[in-house]
């Protein structure tokens, strides 16, 4: 009998920590005053994703590349929950490796509210370039070369495609061209958002 009880406590105990767990998840942000941040800033987090990243040795043989769109909540606490791919690369091994890589994040900076952190949900491309194996930075490319570029709705992240259909990604606050583009296409009312929730503008169709 008082086995029982125990086990009926243990399961009530239980069952309001999911629910306590799945209110937070339906109460969770989009846009706060203050967005969580990755431990060290957008710089820390580009870097971990290059170090992070084991490039799948069979994408590696065969030259195949692709970016994995990714959202997931960042709790009150700054643990990263509720990971899921919102774009595929098209490819499942890429698309594993970038759920992996978000997965095992370390704590974040939580987002806050009037001063109260919050859960948020966060957007998040991870760009796979046979490049980004060896820590290569790309130079920003001549307007001329560009044919379109998609930016996350917090203007941190932004992938560029170029006329010959390559993509690079860039550190928006890092790339001073790149925030200058961007400043002229917002003032020009260019830049719409997609159905990704990201915003993008074309500059050769």
């Amino acid at each position: 009998m008082l086995r029982l009880k125990s086990i009926k406590r243990n399961l009530a105990t239980l069952l309001l920590l999911v629910a306590a767990a799945t209110m937070q998840a339906q109460n969770k942000h989009t846009v706060v005053e203050q967005m969580p941040t990755f431990p060290g800033g957008n710089t820390a987090l580009i870097s971990y994703v290059n170090n992070e990243m084991n490039y799948p040795k069979d994408c590696m043989k065969n030259k195949i590349d692709g970016r994995v769109s990714l959202n997931f909540l960042v709790t009150s606490q700054g643990d990263i929950r509720n990971v899921i791919i919102v774009r595929s690369s098209g490819n499942r091994q890429l698309d594993n490796e970038a759920l992996r890589i978000v997965k095992q994040m370390p704590k974040w900076n939580p987002g806050k509210q009037d001063g109260k952190a919050v859960p948020v949900s966060y957007a998040l491309p991870i760009v796979f370039k046979l490049n980004n194996a060896s820590n290569r930075k790309f130079e920003f490319p001549s307007t001329s070369d560009i044919k379109h570029v998609e930016v996350d709705k917090y203007h941190d992240l932004a992938i560029v495609t170029l006329k010959s259909g390559k993509k690079q990604g860039f550190i928006v606050s890092e790339t001073p061209k790149l925030k200058k583009l961007i400043s002229k296409q917002e003032k020009e009312n260019n830049i719409t958002p997609n159905s990704q929730g990201y915003y993008d503008f074309f500059l050769q169709k």
